[in-house]
């Protein structure tokens, strides 16, 4: 444990009381989500999601489920991911993209893809006695990114369009939001704001963080006053609005805070003796008021108890 120093900013007051860092002994943190008082971290690599206690860390095993087509059972969400008809395909490279959870129906949706053969698809897996997966093509887009609604829908940021696609929880698609109007070209992530805005973090010829309407129009960029952003990945927000960003290039994370008037930043700060390699995953636990963060570099899942 490292204890940190509280920050205080105007009114804002933020404090990290200690930070607890779990060794996965895997390649980089590709998503975390957390339900049910278990924590799923997946890893550049490998093919199988990592099920973590929050509470305590330990590691509890890896995720088992049933495939709610064919029956085939695996210790691996990826093996199945490929599962159509009567049969499940096996030997493909699979990558775990990305997590996340919906609280409201307790299930985990995972983004991956197939470098071999080009299947690109999302997997829902229903948590419970049996862990019932079922999952859906999206053809020759590779998802990148997940995030869940305000209106418990599934928004998702792919990596070779300048688009944002929302899906309702069986897989239909809902809407598409181009991006741009806001002259966005490779978003990264993205999380709903409210009703009618979203936040993303984005690539492309220069790096940033940016709030758009439901139309895709620029409402606001991060203007850099606590520095550039440079390979800005995963954002997370707390139940007071305030936004978390991955800062992967600069090894820091950024509390973003939007009004109406100014979106400003500040890093959060860490113990001194507690670095960063390459933050990418993020994800805030409002249960135990903490928040994770997966690093793709070192593969290291840091817990803060804020």
């Amino acid at each position: 444990m490292f204890a940190v120093v509280p920050v205080y900013v105007g009114y804002f007051k933020l404090s990290c009381q200690a930070v607890h860092v779990i060794a996965t002994g895997l390649n980089g943190v590709t998503g975390l989500a957390v339900l049910n008082d278990k924590m799923y971290v997946s890893c550049s690599g490998n093919q199988q999601i990592a099920v973590y206690s929050p509470t305590t860390f330990n590691f509890q095993q890896y995720l088992h489920c049933r495939c709610s087509h064919c029956g085939y059972q695996s210790e691996s969400v990826i093996s199945l991911c490929g599962c159509t008809g009567n049969y499940a395909y096996g030997n493909y490279t699979y990558q775990l993209k990305h997590l996340v959870a919906c609280n409201v129906n307790k299930c985990i949706f995972v983004a991956t893809n197939d470098q071999s053969f080009g299947f690109h698809n999302i997997s829902k897996v229903a948590i419970g006695p049996n862990n019932t997966l079922s999952c859906w093509c999206i053809g020759s887009n590779v998802p990148l990114s997940l995030s869940i609604t305000t209106s418990q829908s599934l928004l998702v940021a792919f990596s070779n369009i300048p688009f944002l696609k929302e899906y309702s929880l069986e897989g239909q698609l809902l809407r598409q939001i181009s991006l741009q109007p806001a002259s966005i070209t490779s978003p990264v992530h993205a999380v709903q704001l409210s009703d009618h805005q979203f936040a993303v973090t984005h690539h492309g010829l220069t790096h940033g963080f940016s709030i758009v309407n439901s139309y895709g129009q620029l409402i606001r960029s991060y203007g850099g006053n606590a520095g550039a952003v440079n390979q800005p990945q995963e954002i997370a927000v707390d139940q007071l609005g305030r936004m978390f960003v991955a800062d992967k290039g600069n090894n820091r994370i950024l509390v973003m805070y939007h009004t109406t008037q100014s979106l400003s930043a500040y890093p959060l700060q860490l113990p001194a003796n507690c670095t960063l390699g390459g933050p990418h995953s993020i994800r805030f636990d409002a249960v135990n008021n903490r928040l994770y963060v997966g690093e793709w570099n070192g593969g290291k899942v840091l817990c803060c108890q804020l």
